[in-house]
């Protein structure tokens, strides 16, 4: 499987959001307080998200599986036979 582009990432838009909300809380929109709740929701939010995310990916990568598998033709193995063409 290819590897996603950084920005397509969980973790980097966990990092974004954390980010704003310290920058908030620098330019005094939030308190010290404020900004600590916020970044523990970023967290927990990320964390679910990454969660959920990767549930899904497991769940399709497993379905892709399945169907190559149900839509292989069985291996059919015939072992000649010495019967009938004159060797002893």
């Amino acid at each position: 499987m290819p590897q996603k582009p950084g920005w397509q990432t969980s973790e980097f838009w966990v990092t974004v959001a954390v980010q704003v909300v310290g920058l908030m809380a620098a330019a005094g929109i939030f308190s010290t307080e404020q900004a600590n709740q916020w970044q523990r929701v970023c967290e927990m939010a990320g964390g679910l998200i990454a969660m959920i995310v990767s549930n899904i990916a497991y769940a399709q990568s497993r379905a892709k599986v399945k169907s190559a598998e149900s839509q292989k033709t069985p291996d059919i193995c015939v072992e000649p036979t010495t019967e009938g063409n004159g060797t002893k």
